[in-house]
C-alpha cells in the first residue's frame, strides 16, 4: 500500500456540504473513477479516506487535504479522473504522496470579508487589530460539554485588516489549528462580543494555506 495526499478546493455551492457528507462524496468518486483505494473491512467495505482539520459549513476553500491508501502506485491522471466525476464546487489540485503528519499542521491561514450594510464604522479596521491583539480576549465557547470561557489571544499568530471597499473589509488571519483550534466564526463573535458597533452584517470566510509550527506551508 502507497500512502497518498490530495489537496482540493470547496467553494461555490460547495461549501455548504457537511465534512460527513464530504468523506461519502470522495469515497463515491473514488469508485467511480476506478481509482484502486484501500477500503474498509466488514459487510458495508467503502473507501478508506481521511480529512485532516474538518472545515466548516459555510467555508470555502482552496487548500483542503484528504488522505488514503492506494493498493497499486497512482500517477497524475487520477486529478483529472476525480475531477471528472466530483461535484460542482470540488476541484483536485494536486496529488502528492503523503510524507507528513497531519499533526504537524500548526497554524491555518484565512482571509475574511467583513461585509456592513451601510458602509464601514469609522476606524473599524485600526480597532479590530487593536481588539484582536491584546492579550485577553475572551469569549464563550460551545463543547461538547457545554459552555466555557475562551482566551482566543494566544490562538492568534498574525492579523492584518484593510478597508477594500465603502461597505468591506478585508482580514487576513492566521489561527491555531489544533490543541486548541481557534475557528475564525469565533474571531467574528469577539467583534461582536467587544465591539458590537463594528461587527459585520454579513461575513464571508476562506481557507488559504495551511502551515506548520515554523510558520511554513505544510
Amino acid at each position: 500500500m502507497t500512502k497518498y495526499r490530495i489537496v482540493f478546493e470547496k467553494k461555490g455551492r460547495a461549501i455548504y456540504i457537511s465534512h460527513l457528507d464530504l468523506m461519502r462524496t470522495f469515497q463515491r468518486a473514488f469508485q467511480r473513477a476506478g481509482v484502486p483505494v484501500k477500503h474498509t473491512k466488514g459487510f458495508n467495505p467503502h473507501a478508506h479516506v481521511s480529512i485532516a482539520v474538518p472545515l466548516s459549513v459555510g467555508m470555502e476553500s482552496v487548500c483542503e487535504i484528504l488522505d488514503f491508501e492506494a493498493a497499486v502506485p497512482l500517477g497524475e491522471s487520477v486529478v483529472s479522473e476525480l475531477n471528472a466525476v466530483m461535484p460542482e464546487g470540488i476541484v483536485v489540485r494536486e496529488l502528492r504522496e503523503n510524507t507528513r503528519r497531519p499533526s504537524e499542521i500548526a497554524w491555518i491561514r484565512y482571509k475574511l470579508a467583513l461585509i456592513y450594510d451601510r458602509g464601514v464604522p469609522e476606524g473599524a479596521a485600526e480597532a479590530i487589530i487593536h481588539l484582536l491583539t491584546s492579550e485577553n480576549v475572551v469569549i464563550r465557547k460551545k463543547t461538547k460539554r457545554g459552555e466555557s470561557d475562551f482566551n482566543i489571544a494566544p490562538c492568534i499568530n498574525n492579523i492584518d485588516v484593510v478597508q477594500t471597499g465603502n461597505n468591506e473589509l478585508s482580514m487576513d488571519i492566521i489561527t491555531s489549528a489544533q490543541n486548541p483550534s481557534l475557528n475564525p466564526m469565533l474571531v467574528v463573535d469577539a467583534l461582536g462580543k467587544f465591539l458590537s458597533e463594528m461587527s459585520p452584517d454579513f461575513t464571508r470566510y476562506k481557507r488559504l494555506q495551511f502551515l506548520d509550527s515554523e510558520l511554513k506551508l505544510f
